[in-house]
């Protein structure tokens, strides 16, 4: 969701999750990719993102059992 429009939500995918975080905001980067472009998205807007639980198994081949919280 942009800060700009927040009554727009936008659907997208993480494409990578930067393996640092700042723990004074408590913040974690990740960048996104867009499933559609538009021309109301510009560069260096602020955004909130919300994840949403992917019931696939992870990359690690691991279930949800074996997981950690």
């Amino acid at each position: 969701m942009l800060d700009a429009y927040p009554n727009w939500t936008i659907p997208a995918a993480v494409i990578a999750i930067v393996p640092t975080a700042n723990r004074e905001k408590a913040t974690v980067k990740v960048r996104i990719g867009l499933n559609a472009k538009d021309a109301r998205i510009l560069p260096d807007m602020a955004v909130k993102v919300t994840f949403l639980e992917d019931d696939t198994p992870t990359a690690a081949g691991l279930d949800r059992s074996t997981r950690a919280n």
